[in-house]
């Protein structure tokens, strides 16, 4: 019996272990940060508006961006604005292939 339990063991604190990890790429900073296209709840105020994309610059290769790396690139330029909540009111692509985000950044009042 313990034979049988022991790999579901393995199995299960496998699946935890990654449920609590963060996105590939993401900063432990943006990692905190919430993502929402509403407002941000009472008890806010802004930062300001930005804009990410992924990849960063217009590359030769014309290699399309995805929107997963603008979000983590979302996520780890929030991060390193102090931000607590990002509301995104803008996603699209450019002539260059890249995913654009744009967005505005908020922190908790009295952080």
């Amino acid at each position: 019996m313990t034979k049988l339990l022991f790999p579901l063991f393995l199995v299960l604190f496998a699946f935890g272990a990654c449920a609590h990890a963060p996105m590939s790429g993401v900063t432990e900073a943006g990692s905190r940060v919430e993502i929402g296209k509403g407002d941000p709840p009472p008890g806010f105020t802004e930062l300001g508006a930005f804009e990410v994309a992924d990849p960063p610059v217009c590359a030769n290769d014309a290699k399309a961006g995805t929107e997963e790396g603008a979000r983590v690139a979302l996520r780890n330029r929030a991060g390193q604005l102090g931000a607590d909540y990002v509301q995104i009111f803008r996603t699209a692509s450019d002539p260059c292939n890249r995913v654009v985000i744009r967005a505005i950044a908020f922190k908790r009042a009295g952080d």
